[in-house]
C-alpha cells in the first residue's frame, strides 16, 4: 500500500536495543543517504504561508518530507493533520505543492503521533496493543491513499504500552533491528536523547547491529523547536561528514523542523539551511571501520536535556538516565507526573532534592 514505514525513535533506544559530492547525486528515496525534513509549521517566522516549492526550486537536495502530525482522534473517522481535517482548504495549498515535490521525485510522508495523546491507543487497544481496531485504522489508510502519501512516520512519544507495541512489533517482524516493516530509523538526537555534537552515538547504534543505511541522524534546525540539544550547523556538517567518510551506506539526516531551520544560523531561508546540511550529507563516503574500533574505547555522551536538575532528582531517586529522560519527556517536564509515569511515590523530599 505506502512505499515507506519509518520510526522517529531515540538514539540510545536504539544504542541499546541489541547485545553488543554533488546534490545531482541525490538518492532516489529508496536508497541512502536521505535528505528529511520534517514539517509541522505551515508558516514562516514572518507569518506567511509556507511554500513548499523551495526545497526543489533551490535544490536543496531534500529526499523525503514529513508533514506532522497526524492525530487519530476519538470519533472513528476523525483523522487530523495538526488542529484541522487532512481535507481542509488550510492544506489546500500544501497538498498541491506537495504534489508537485513528488514529480520532482522527493517522497512525501506523514507523520503519525507526536507530543499530542491518543493516536495509538485509538488504533491499538487491549493488553500490549494485541487489539487492531479497524474502526481507525481503515480511514487512517484511506487518507493516506487519498492524498496519494508514500509512506508512514510512527512518532512514538506516548505512554501506553500499546504505541510501544505498535512499533516494535513492526520493528522485530524479522527478529532482527532491520525490520522487514520498518524501512529506517530516525533517530533522535536531542532533548536528553543523544549528542548530535559527535559521532559517537551514532556510531554505538550501528556496533549493536543496525545496518547504517536504516539509520537517519534526527538533529534540530533551531533551537526554539525542542528543548534541549541544539548546535550550529557547522558542527552537524562536522558529524555528518564524518559519518559519510566512516560508513559507505550512511543513512543521512533529517531536520526538526523546516519553517523556521537555519534562522539562528543566519540563514535568509529555511531551504538554505538544507542545502548547507546537504553538502555533507551527499558528500565523500568511504568505508572506514576505524569509528567502530574505536568506540569501544569512548563511552557514549549523554545528550543535553532540558531539565537537568530534574533529571539528577530522579537519578537520586534511583532511576536511570534514559527512563528519567523518556518520562520528564512525556510529561514535558512535569516532575510529579514523571514519577506516575515511573510508578513512582510522590515523596517529601523532593523540594529539597530539587533546590
Amino acid at each position: 500500500m505506502f512505499a515507506f514505514l519509518t520510526a522517529w525513535l531515540s538514539l540510545l533506544c536504539l544504542a541499546a536495543a541489541l547485545p553488543a559530492s554533488s546534490l545531482d547525486e541525490r538518492g532516489d528515496g529508496y536508497s541512502s543517504p536521505r535528505q528529511v525534513m520534517y514539517i509541522q509549521t505551515f508558516h514562516y517566522t514572518n507569518g506567511g504561508q509556507l511554500s513548499l516549492l523551495p526545497l526543489v526550486e533551490q535544490k536543496t537536495g531534500v529526499t523525503h518530507i514529513l508533514l506532522a502530525a497526524v492525530h487519530i482522534n476519538s470519533t472513528p473517522g476523525d483523522v487530523e493533520l495538526n488542529d484541522d481535517s487532512t481535507n481542509s482548504t488550510v492544506y489546500t495549498q500544501i497538498w498541491s505543492e506537495a504534489a508537485q515535490l513528488q514529480k520532482d521525485g522527493v517522497k512525501v510522508m506523514m507523520m503519525l503521533g507526536g507530543a499530542a495523546p491518543g493516536s495509538y491507543p485509538n488504533l491499538c487497544s487491549g493488553t500490549n496493543g494485541a487489539i487492531i481496531n479497524e474502526a481507525y485504522y481503515t480511514p487512517l489508510r484511506d487518507t493516506l491513499r487519498y492524498h496519494n502519501v508514500d509512506g508512514l512516520d510512527l512518532d512514538i512519544e506516548e505512554q501506553p504500552a500499546s504505541a510501544i507495541a505498535l512499533s516494535t512489533r513492526a520493528a522485530t517482524a524479522s527478529g532482527r533491528p532491520n525490520g522487514k516493516l520498518v524501512n529506517w530509523y530516525n533517530a533522535q538526537f536531542y532533548n536528553g536523547w543523544g549528542d548530535a555534537s559527535t559521532p559517537i552515538g551514532y556510531n554505538a547504534i550501528i556496533a549493536n547491529g543496525y545496518a547504517p543505511d536504516r539509520v537517519v541522524l534526527g538533529v534540530l534546525d533551531n533551537p526554539n523547536d525542542a528543548g534541549s540539544g541544539f548546535y550550529r550547523v557547522g558542527t552537524y556538517k562536522t558529524t555528518i561528514a564524518t559519518l559519510r567518510a566512516n560508513y559507505h551506506n550512511f543513512g543521512g539526516d533529517a531536520g526538526w523542523e523546516f519553517w523556521d531551520a537555519g534562522a539562528s544560523d543566519g540563514y535568509a531561508n529555511p531551504s538554505q539551511w538544507v542545502s548547507d546540511i546537504a553538502t555533507a550529507v551527499f558528500g565523500s563516503s568511504s568505508d572506514d571501520k576505524s569509528a567502530l574500533r574505536n568506540l569501544q574505547a569512548a563511552p557514549i555522551p549523554r545528550g543535553p536535556t532540558p531539565w537537568p536538575h530534574l533529571i539528577s532528582t530522579l537519578e537520586t531517586l534511583g532511576v536511570g538516565f534514559l527512563p528519567a529522560v523518556r518520562a520528564l519527556n512525556l510529561t514535558d517536564g512535569n516532575l510529579h507526573q514523571a514519577l506516575k509515569v515511573l510508578d513512582l511515590p510522590e515523596i517529601v523530599p523532593l523540594r529539597p532534592l530539587i533546590g
